[in-house]
């Protein structure tokens, strides 16, 4: 009978530790995930505020230029304190609204006598 029985605890054993090395690899890997995607949005964001600022968002739309600039001073605040969900959301309101800025000034500018 102890026969039978060991090679079942040995196998419930290696399972215990394959459930729990798995477990403490996917902790490992999602924690380090936050500041890649906070570097691809913050990315899209400051693309999208340069875009803006070089055909003169801040003249023709200034409520969306300076308030996606703000989301984007905010978002490297939260990502500074290690808040990189936050960031994450702050960076993607700042592309949105620097590309809502870049759409009102090419609109306004070629509407101007």
């Amino acid at each position: 009978m102890s026969r039978i029985a060991k090679p079942c605890r040995t196998r419930a054993l290696v399972v215990r530790w394959a459930w729990f090395a798995l477990g403490v690899s996917l902790v490992a890997t999602s924690s380090a995930c936050g500041p890649l995607v906070y570097a691809s949005s913050i990315d899209k964001a400051e693309t999208a505020l340069t875009q803006a600022r070089e055909r003169n968002a801040h003249w023709y739309a200034p409520y969306e230029y300076h308030f996606a600039q703000a989301n984007l001073e905010k978002a490297y605040e939260e990502a500074s304190h290690a808040e990189y969900e936050d960031a994450v959301r702050l960076a993607k309101s700042a592309q949105q609204y620097a590309a809502r800025a870049l759409r009102i000034a090419d609109r306004e500018r070629f509407e101007e006598p």
